[in-house]
């Protein structure tokens, strides 16, 4: 592992770390899920997955956005 840091403590370091809106997404997050992390589409995270999930949930690019970019980086490939 990279961190001597529990799973707890290292959520609550990202958290800390946001900025802007993300931060304020975060501030939602109840305290039980940063401590014990949480159920996300029925698979059990621990904090730090559960934390990443929730910005990727809230910040990540919809499925056809990633499509779409897939595509445009395939398109415009040269050997």
């Amino acid at each position: 592992m990279l961190t001597d840091l529990q799973p707890a403590q290292q959520a609550a370091a990202i958290v800390m770390r946001l900025q802007g809106a993300a931060r304020e997404y975060a501030r939602e997050i109840p305290p039980h899920n940063l401590m014990h992390g949480g159920l996300y589409q029925g698979i059990p995270l621990d904090p730090v997955a559960y934390v990443l999930a929730g910005m990727e949930l809230r910040f990540g690019q919809l499925g056809d956005e990633s499509r779409l970019a897939a595509m445009t980086e395939f398109l415009a490939f040269q050997a």
